[in-house]
């Protein structure tokens, strides 16, 4: 029976629109990402704190997001939700297991959202770091307001010149494109 009401929620998921996804209750989003209520409000929490006031958009919060479901799904990173996000030195809005920032129903949405845009195929499930500073390791994604989206992995060809460059250099976008053959069509 639980399998049949999954698989009806994410049926009318898809044919809601923005608004009525966002007024989801936040455990009905846990149940749909597979997530005990706290740890899906503790994902919440970090999204919001990460993007607050460096990312406004919603496109920031899915990036964050999908960014840390990357990282659950990633034989680089640990295989929970709490495991991520307390992982030591990579989150520096989580401090002890906690963070401070409350969450909110765009960060919960953009959890879902993320959660749903990976398993259709929309968003790559490689993006695996994130930061405010520039292109510094992987491969350039996305820029969303002031955060820096890359792709790292079996995926993405790079070399270790290309991370010596970004690391040392934070080259723009636009020439970590042309360095490695992706200019703009």
């Amino acid at each position: 029976m639980d399998k049949i009401l999954y698989i009806l929620w994410w049926f009318m998921f898809a044919q809601m629109d923005v608004d009525q996804r966002m007024q989801i209750p936040p455990e009905r989003m846990a149940y749909m990402c597979g997530l005990e209520e706290d740890e899906f409000e503790y994902f919440a929490q970090v999204v919001e704190a990460e993007s607050d006031g460096r990312v406004e958009y919603h496109d920031g919060k899915l990036y964050v997001a999908a960014c840390i479901w990357d990282r659950i799904n990633s034989s680089y990173f640990p295989d929970t939700v709490r495991g991520v996000l307390d992982q030591s030195g990579q989150f520096s809005t989580t401090y002890g297991g906690s963070c401070r920032k409350s969450a909110t129903s765009a960060s919960r949405y953009a959890i879902l959202e993320a959660y749903y845009q990976l398993q259709s195929g929309d968003i790559p499930t490689n993006i695996l770091y994130f930061n405010c500073i520039g292109y510094n390791y992987g491969t350039a994604y996305d820029r969303i307001g002031d955060n820096y989206f890359m792709q790292y992995g079996d995926e993405v060809e790079f070399t270790w010149n290309d991370i010596w460059y970004n690391t040392c250099v934070f080259s723009p976008l636009e020439e970590m494109k042309s360095r490695m053959g992706m200019e703009e069509e």
